[in-house]
Parts: C-alpha cells; structure tokens; sequence
C-alpha cells in the first residue's frame, strides 16, 4: 500500500478559544448522549464545531477528532488516516498494530479495529461530513460500521447537510439522534451573552435585539456584525439596510460557489419573494422541479428553512435573501427585474398575500399597480383595524402618485382618521372636490361622509358642520339612492350626527333618526351601529322623549355590553348615557355607564336625587371638545344637587369654555343655565340673567320642548327665590303644565329642596294637584321647611288626634287591630303628646310603664321603639338621639301641629288690627283651624294623665278661636255667619257654655226667640243629665231675659 501523510488538521481536535458557554446547547447534546451516534447538522457558519470541540472539552472525553473530505470516499484511504487519527489519541509509536491486509480496508473492519484500540469510554468526531459525495456508496458501508459501534464509544457526526439515506435505517432503530438547525441557532439570551461579550458595556438593549433579530440565531453572520460595529464603527442601523460585505463573501465561499448553476439561478430568481412555495416558484420561473430543489436545499441547510416544518411553504435567511436579491440586481437587468417581481406580485395577490405582493411592487416602483393594490385592500384593512399599516403602505408612494388618484387621497384620510381626525378632513375634502369634478357618487358620499366624521371625532368647532349639511342637501338633490348598504350606513350615520351636533332643529331630522334607527338594526359589525345609536339617544334627549330614550338606550346597552367596541366610540357612547340617565331621573342598579368602572349599587343619594359620584370615580378628564364640555357640565350639575357650589363653580368655566369653542347648541344651552344657577346662589343675580337669557334664546330657537322646560322651571325658581309672586306663579304653571305633558321628571338643575319648593307653592295655588301630589311622591321629594299646612301635601305619614285617632301611610289608612300593636302605637301618642320633639326617654317611660324599674322600663322603651318603627315602615320617621325620640317633620304630618300652626297664624292676624288686608286672612286662617279641630285631643284616652294637658290646651285655643271669629260677625251684624260659627263650635265641644251663650243672643238678634230658648233649655237639660249642675249665672240669666223678652 502506498504510503500517505495526514495533515495535523484532518486528525486534530479543532482548539477555539474564548467561546461563549452555551449550556442549553450542552444540555440537548447530554440528553442525546445514551444514543450510539449524534448527527449534528446546520448551515454553514451555525456553530456546530465549536459546539462539539468546546463540549469534548467540557465533559474530558478521550475524544479522536477526524475532519472529513472527499478523498474518503476511498475506503482505504479512509482507513489510513483513521489508523493515524487512533494512533494519537491510543498514544501508539509505531502502525504496526494497524491495518495491514487489503481485506482490512473496509470501513466495517477498519472502524471495528479502530474502537478495540479506542480508549473507553471514548468519542470519535466526524466533520465536514457534507465534503462526501453525496453519491459515494461510501455512505452505506459506513453506516453499517457505524451500526456495530461497542458499549463505551460514542460517535458525533457533523455535516451541513442532513444525514443520507442509508442513515434513515439508524434513525429508525434509534440507534442515532439528530441536533438540527433549531438546537444549534443562538437564542436571544445567548446572543446577549456573546454581544456583551465582544461589545462595550454602553451597548443598548435595542442594538441586542436588532443584532439577534437581523442574523436569525446564525453565529458566523452575529461574529461578522459585531466585528464591523467593533472595527469599523458601523451603526446598527447601516448594518440592518445593508448586507455587509463580509457576509456575502461568506455567503458567496461557503454555499453559493459550492452550488449546481441551476440551484443558483433558482436562488437568485426567487429571492424577491418573502415566501415561496413549489407551485409559486414554477409558475414564476417555469422550472418544473421546484419543488425538489427547495426540498434539497432545506435538506442541505442551504440557508433555507421551512415556514411550518408540516407544509411546503419556505423562506430564506434574511441576510441570505439580502445576499442574493443585491446579486439578482448585479446579474439582471431593470426589466428583468421588474417583470419578476410584478409576476411574483401578481401571484401573491391572487393567493391573497397582499403584503409580499405590495413589497414586489414597491421595489419595482410600479406606483400604479401599487395604488391598484391599495384601494382593493384599503377596506378590509379598515374592517381589521389596520389603518397604520394602510399609512404606511400610502405613504410609501410619492406625493405625485397619491394626488393623482382621488382613492387614495380618500385612504388616506381613513388611515390618518383614528389618529388625527383634524387632519384626515383636509384629505377628505380634497378627495371630495376631486370626486365631485368626477361625478363619482360612491367617492363623493365616503368623502363627504369622511369629513363630517373627521369633524364629530376631532370635536372641533360643530360650526364647520353647517358647511357640509348644505353640501349634503345638494347631494340629495342629485343622488336619489346609495351605490351600496355600506354607504348608506356610513352616509346615514354621519347625515345624523352632524344634524344633532349643530342642527337639532332641522326640518329632516326625525326622518334621518328613522332611518339611522333602522340601518344601525340591520348594520355588522357593530361599531357604525353603536355610533348611530348613541346619536338616536342623543337626539332623543335633545327632543325630551325620554320613553323613547330607553329602547334606544337599551339596544346600546346591549352592544355596549357585547364587547369588541373601540374606546373612542364606547367613551362617547358612555358619556351620552350618562346625560341621559341624569336629565331622565333614572334611578338603577349597575348602570354600566362608567368607562372602565361599572357602577356597583344604588346610583342615589339620601335625597334620592341620581348621584353620579360612581361614574367619576376612576374617571380621567377627557381631551376632546364634546366629551369635556359634557364632562364638566355632569361634574357642575352634580355638585349643584349636592349643594355644592364651590365645586361647580369650578367645573363650569371649562364647561362653558369647551362648549363655546365647539358651538354644538344643545350642550351650550344646557352650559349657560348651570352657570345661571351658580351665579343666581351666589347672588351675582344681573351676570345669571344674562347666562339664562342666552340659554332661552337657544331653547326657543331650537324649538325643544325640554330646553324651553329647563328654561321656564329656571325661571320660576328663581321669581320664588327673589319673591316676585306674580310673574313667578305664571312661570311655574306653565312649566308644571309642561312637565305634566311631556313626563318631564327632572330639571336641568334640579336641587330636590328646591324643587320641593316650588311644589309647595304649586300645592299653595291649587296647581294640578293631584298630578304634583303624584310628582312629588315619585320623585319622594321632602322640603327642608316641612309645610305642615299643606293637608294635601303627600306626607309619608299623616297621623290624626283631634277627634278620633288614625295613622295614614302613603295615603292609605294603617288597619290596627292586634292587641300587640297598641303598646307602639301608646308611645306614638305619648310623644306627640308630650310635644312631639325632644321627649325625653324617662317621661315615655313614666306615662308608658309607671310601675316598671330602671332597666325593665329602658328594655321596654328599646323594644317598643323597634317595633313602632317597623309597624309604620319608616325608621327615621321617629328619631333617637341622646335619649330622647322625636317626630320627623319631613316624614310625618299631625293634624294637631297644622291645628296649632295655622290657629297661631290666624292669631297673629287679629292682633295686628282691623284692616282691609289683615282680616281677610284671619277669618280664612281661623276658618281652616276650626276645621282641622274634629274633636277633642286623643279623645279615646282621656283617661290618660299624660294627655290631658295637651288636650286642655287645645281645647281652649279651638273655643278662642270659635268665639273671636263668631264675635267678628257679630261685629259686622252677620248674625247668620256668628250662628253656624257658634253651632259648629258645639259640635266639636258641647259643653262649652260660652258657646251657648252666644248662640242665644245671636239668634235673638235676628229675631228667632224661640230658637234662643231651644238653645238655653238644651244647654240646661245637657249640663244636669250629664254633670248634675245647672248653668252658670251667666247663663241663668241670659235664660231669664229671653223669657221676660228682656233681652238687649
């Protein structure tokens, strides 16, 4: 046999200094290490020698390392130097232990001879295994001496290319195990570790992530980036635009000269298209076997790698596709160029890749097509929320290309809109004017549409809307019907809202709410829908039809609650409802209003006024026109129900400030009058006439039923308020009479004490009583000054004593039958008796339990407290405070206070003297207290200590006020009118002989002698059969003056 000499590096372990720890990659090879053989394949420059020389290292194998080349292909080649390649990891001097016979050329006896002399346990390292021919039966034979390999030998194979098929038999008996492309590429955590490793401490989190997002995990192409930005200072940002020339000499060395012609013309006609599959690259390059080839060069690691590992679809390296398509622009000429990737475009589209195609394009500059493109895939891009994207793809055209195509100038608009609705209208009203020279009905309704939404959206100024309602009606005149649904939708909507922004007053709006009520029904998806009802809503509360409100606002609720709703269409739906809720006196359970906070109990406050509190709770103040002028006016009118008026002072200069900058009328109205109220309670009266007169001059222009209402309810208030009865009492019926019709339940502003004022004094004048008694128990209305004069005022409690005793709850009478009832009911009585205010505990206790102790007394108290308390429905009717109960006068009303109440008032008329104004008034006012006296004071207990102090007292202001009224007629010789007053005086009291007596001499004076006797004899027999005493002298006489006919 011939004598051959090795080179030192065919049989020697590679020795690589300073290489980066890769654990995980250590940790796959110890997890495959039980396996016979390890075949570790990845493209050129991946890594794989380092790989395993640094873990022979690691893991101290006696490890026998043989480079691969073509030449072993010859089996006694092959056997020479692995005779060699034994020698010096055995140690032996000489080869004459080695191979001598021809017989012992064959791989299968040669490698068995090679693992005798192996030390164990030992590795024996195969590289460059792709340098074989791949058709070498070279393969077979050393796959079956691989397959006989003894315990203790361990075999590593490393090849760029996959294993050959003779090796698939090993695969299959899991006599080998294969380490790919994926265990080999670097993970982002190792790539930070080599990066930091070669580059300064300075270097960027974003320079890590480029370099590893750039090179794919590919060691060599990391290495040679991070040799140019350490030698030569090149930016990140150079690198990721340009290959740099040290990959593409390494591109062009180690795998494209390496390659068959037809491989690389296939490589550099396919390079433009970010994807590829056979049935694309054939009809592209009309070469029949693509699909082989791309099959090979995946196979070969070729830098091409499959998309998913179960379908055919491949990519390149991105730095390798860099590579080739700047060698196609060396190669190919601009029209081949040109023509590849328009063809690649067009396949791409048609397969529904509309980005690789709008690359292809971009880089022919074929702007044309490119415009083409985007107006077809501009729609779906929007329905998928892509309009950045749908910039970008605009943008990337010159200026030339975009003006001289209406569409895009249009697209252009849409992918600035929901961003910068400001300036998407400058686009849409170019796309508008182009349209319109075009007679394009579809461009001119989206651009028209476009711009008013652009409008809506940005909150400018709603006075630029009146520009584009007029332009619709010109339209209208010329377009009879939509080209599509869609644009019916879009123009429908947009018709809507610009009419409530700026013109809630105009004669088509109702027929476009109809409209837009049917469209948003029918309309997906549900974004258009939930626009067009949040205008309907608005619309509604524009016109006070709160009934028809609810449907609306329920169907919103409905898409509200669905999900899937963009922020900006939810917040401006949210804020609606919530003025609608308000201005509607709703009153709910988890409203759902609250942007990102879903209200969680009663929306009510103790006055039970709806309280919004929960809806600003998380809320951040908005930065839009609309929204924060609705913002500051629901915050002012909040803190002005509450009483609040520092804090509505200083919500309502941005309130006012945002809806003069926006010009929308309605919310400008509802502005002024909420600063009108704040000026008015801080007596700055002249500068809230001027906000209130603005604010009816709005309402009247308008022609809104519910402003004008806010407006005149204002106005009565504040007549009552300043005291000017007369025009006042003409404001109030006349909102009342409003209110009635429309339903309306709440004002603008509307302070439940206020409120409750004026029902006062609409009770006071016999105002629709029965609907404000109603009104009053709706709204559960209580005035802080309780008019216990007004009977029919609707008290939640009326309880009566005078005469008979009767409790009356909400109007209906209270059934008290049970015997275990009477005992609450005493202390009722006990405490109106004792004055109804302040009873101390110890004197319902003496009256109640006269016999009981100390702590018997105080546990009765307590118990009857309760169940009184729970027998009338109401725990705060009957206040505990520092041991002492009193009545609630806003709950409760007793005949016997109004009794003394208005007796106190007619009282105070008689004493100030006999004129023309005073005794008008106190005849009426003495008239009503004598009929609110039915009878004696808790008659049913007379028995009762503890009422008859109350009862003498009340008595006796029942007869002064009988006797001073009857003396009154008597005065003015209106003996008939003395008579009744006398009479009905004894029908309260019979024994009041005072009564008696004046009666007698009334009926003289008219000429009735007879009567007076009648009267005389029936007080006489009276007094003797009940209390066995005769008349007074006073009488006595008066009997015998009118029987002498004495009487003067």
């Amino acid at each position: 046999m011939e004598k051959k000499s090795a080179s030192p590096a065919k049989i020697a372990r590679p020795i690589i200094k300073d290489v980066f720890p890769r654990k995980r990659a250590f940790e796959i090879l110890e997890q495959v290490s039980d396996q016979p053989v390890i075949w570790i394949s990845g493209p050129a420059g991946c890594g794989k020698t380092t790989l395993v020389s640094s873990f022979t290292e690691h893991r101290k194998f006696p490890t026998m390392w043989y480079r691969m080349d073509k030449g072993d292909s010859d089996e006694a080649t092959f056997a020479h130097f692995m005779n060699m390649a034994v020698n010096q990891v055995s140690g032996a001097k000489s080869e004459g232990s080695g191979i001598h016979s021809k017989d012992d050329t064959s791989a299968l006896r040669c490698f068995e001879n090679i693992c005798d002399r192996m030390p164990h346990p030992g590795l024996i390292v195969f590289d460059d295994y792709q340098k074989l021919p791949a058709e070498s039966s070279f393969h077979k034979s050393f796959c079956n001496a691989l397959s006989r390999i003894p315990e203790g030998i361990r075999v590593i194979i490393i090849s760029r290319n996959s294993p050959p098929r003779p090796f698939m038999r090993m695969i299959a008996n899991r006599k080998m195990e294969i380490a790919g492309w994926d265990s080999l590429r670097l993970t982002p955590n190792e790539a930070e570790g080599v990066i930091r490793r070669h580059l300064p401490e300075n270097t960027t989190d974003e320079t890590v992530h480029q370099l590893h997002s750039v090179t794919g995990g590919w060691v060599a192409g990391l290495m040679l980036m991070i040799f140019k930005i350490r030698n030569e200072g090149v930016e990140m940002k150079t690198l990721e635009r340009h290959v740099p020339e040290e990959i593409s000499d390494y591109f062009e060395c180690e795998v494209f000269d390496a390659l068959d012609q037809i491989y690389c013309d296939f490589l550099l006609k396919t390079a433009f298209l970010p994807e590829i599959n056979g049935a694309l690259v054939s009809e592209l390059t009309h070469i029949p076997d693509a699909d082989r080839i791309l099959f090979t060069l995946a196979r070969n690691n070729c830098f091409v790698e499959k998309v998913i590992p179960s379908e055919a679809e491949y990519r390149y390296h991105p730095l390798f596709r860099a590579f080739l398509q700047h060698r196609a622009m060396k190669l190919f000429s601009d029209n081949t160029l040109s023509r590849l990737r328009c063809q690649a475009a067009t396949l791409f589209e048609q397969g529904g890749d509309a980005e690789s195609a709008f690359s292809l394009l971009y880089h022919s500059r074929n702007w044309e097509r490119l415009g083409g493109l985007i107006q077809k895939r501009a729609p779906s891009m929007v329905a998928r929320n892509q309009n950045h994207r749908l910039k970008e793809w605009i943008n990337m055209i010159p200026d030339h290309g975009i003006q001289s195509s209406p569409w895009l100038i249009y697209w252009k608009g849409i992918s600035l809109f929901s961003t910068s609705p400001c300036l998407s209208r400058n686009f849409f009203e170019t796309s508008f004017g182009e349209f319109k020279k075009q007679s394009d009905p579809a461009g001119l309704l989206l651009s028209w549409s476009g711009a008013v939404d652009a409008i809506e959206t940005g909150f400018e100024n709603f006075s630029l809307l009146d520009r584009w309602i007029s332009e619709y009606d010109d339209l209208s005149d010329i377009f009879d019907s939509f080209p599509s649904e869609d644009i019916e939708a879009r123009v429908t909507s947009s018709v809507l809202s610009a009419m409530v922004f700026r013109q809630p007053h105009h004669p088509r709006i109702e027929e476009w709410a109809d409209r837009a009520f049917q469209v948003a029904t029918r309309k997906d998806p549900p974004c258009s829908a939930l626009r067009m009802m949040t205008h309907i809503l608005l619309y509604r509360i524009y016109l006070g039809d709160f009934e028809g409100a609810r449907g609306v606002r329920n169907t919103l609720r409905q898409g509200l609650n669905a999900g899937n709703v963009p922020q900006s269409v939810r917040v401006t739906a949210e804020y609606t409802e919530e003025l609608y809720l308000q201005l509607a006196g709703i009153q709910e359970k988890d409203g759902g209003t609250a942007v990102k906070n879903q209200v969680k109990g009663e929306r009510k406050n103790i006055s039970g006024h709806p309280d919004s509190r929960h809806f600003f709770a998380e809320l951040s103040e908005p930065t839009n026109l609309w929204l924060l002028s609705c913002y500051h006016f629901l915050k002012t009118r909040n803190a002005l129900n509450r009483g609040d008026f520092r804090a509505a002072s200083f919500h309502m200069a941005p309130a006012v400030k945002a809806a003069l900058e926006l010009e929308s009328p309605f919310i400008l109205c509802l502005c002024n009058l909420a600063n009108a109220h704040i000026l008015h309670e801080l007596e700055k009266h002249q500068q809230g006439r001027l906000y209130l007169e603005s604010a009816s001059e709005i309402a009247h222009r308008l022609k809104s039923n519910l402003l004008i209402f806010y407006v005149i309810w204002t106005e009565a208030l504040f007549a009552a308020d300043h005291g000017e009865d007369r025009p006042g009492l003409a404001f109030l019926k006349n909102a009342i009479d409003i209110r009635r019709k429309k339903g309306f339940l709440y004002a603008c502003i509307d302070n439940p004490s206020a409120t409750a004022r004026l029902c006062v004094k609409a009770l006071d004048n016999g105002f629709e009583v029965e609907y404000i008694r109603k009104f009053i128990q709706k709204r559960d209305l209580i005035p802080d000054n309780p008019p216990i004069h007004l009977k029919n005022w609707p008290w939640k409690l009326k309880i009566f004593t005078l005469g008979r005793f009767a409790l009356v709850k909400n109007g209906k009478p209270v059934l008290i039958s049970k015997k275990a009832q009477q005992k609450p009911l005493s202390m009722l009585k006990a405490v109106i008796a004792f004055g109804g205010r302040e009873v101390r505990e110890d004197q319902i206790a003496d009256a109640l339990w006269p016999d009981a102790d100390g702590d018997i007394a105080h546990k009765s108290f307590a118990t009857t407290l309760h169940r009184l308390r729970r027998l009338i429905g109401y725990h705060d009717a009957v206040r505990l405070q520092s041991g002492c109960l009193t009545l609630n006068p806003s709950y409760c009303w007793v005949d016997s206070w109004q009794f003394e109440r208005v007796f106190g008032q007619a009282d105070s008329r008689w004493k100030k003297g006999a004129d023309a104004e005073n005794f008008p008034e106190a005849i009426a006012l003495t008239q009503r207290a004598i009929d609110i006296y039915q009878g004696g004071f808790l008659s049913e207990d007379q028995y009762e200590i503890w009422t008859t102090s109350r009862r003498e007292r009340l008595r006796s202001k029942f007869l002064r006020g009988i006797i001073k009224l009857g003396q009154h007629w008597e005065k003015e010789e209106k003996w008939e009118n003395a008579i009744e007053c006398y009479q009905r005086g004894l029908e309260v009291d019979a024994f009041a002989e005072e009564l008696y007596r004046r009666l007698m001499f009334s009926y003289y004076r008219i000429g009735h002698r007879a009567e007076a006797l009648n009267v005389y004899e029936r007080c006489k027999q009276l007094l003797a059969a009940t209390l066995d005493i005769e008349p007074s002298p006073q009488t006595l006489a008066i009997g015998r003056k009118l029987y002498l006919a004495e009487f003067s």
